[in-house]
């Protein structure tokens, strides 16, 4: 994406967050992103902590914490952040139908870097949902956890989730 689109999605959010009488976490969960890929460090988590202010039970902006403290290296808070989300999803909205795999996945990207991953399919097998397919989102994370295994538990581990889950194609 080219500055000048970055540029034209933050005038626009802005406009529309001027408009209104009260915050909206999903315009400031836009502009977290924008200024997360633009490499804006700073302003991200400016973003994240406004969004959670607005509505502290906003879940992509719960999971989007969770993630950059992950990213971060402060494995500890992501994963309590993590089995917070994970116990408490169903009072969320949207709840666990679109973000339950994907925290799972994460969650055990956080486990195979903490050199868990003995326990990653009994984990997997208790805790991913079979009836939900694996889009673009989850295979980023299965990727991201196939690369932190050994070269023996890899196989396991894509055949595992071949025999028991749907596989999305990526659009692209």
């Amino acid at each position: 994406i080219e500055q000048e689109e970055y540029d034209h999605v933050m005038r626009e959010v802005d406009k529309k967050l001027q408009s209104l009488d009260k915050c909206e976490p999903a315009l400031l969960f836009l502009k977290a992103e924008t200024f997360r890929r633009q490499g804006d460090r700073q302003r991200t988590l400016g973003m994240i902590d406004a969004m959670l202010e607005c509505d502290r039970f906003y879940l992509p902006g719960l999971v989007f914490a969770a993630e950059i403290t992950y990213y971060q290296g402060d494995i500890v808070r992501a994963t309590e952040g993590l089995t917070y989300i994970l116990n408490h999803e169903k009072f969320f909205s949207p709840g666990s139908l679109y973000y339950r795999n994907y925290l799972v996945l994460l969650n055990a990207e956080i486990m195979v870097t903490m050199g868990r991953d003995a326990q990653l399919e009994q984990y997997l097998k208790r805790n991913l949902i079979r009836s939900f397919p694996l889009g673009p989102k989850e295979m980023e994370k299965i990727n991201d956890i196939t690369s932190k295994l050994k070269i023996s538990r890899q196989k396991g581990f894509m055949n595992y989730l071949r025999r028991n889950f749907k596989i999305l194609k990526s659009e692209n």
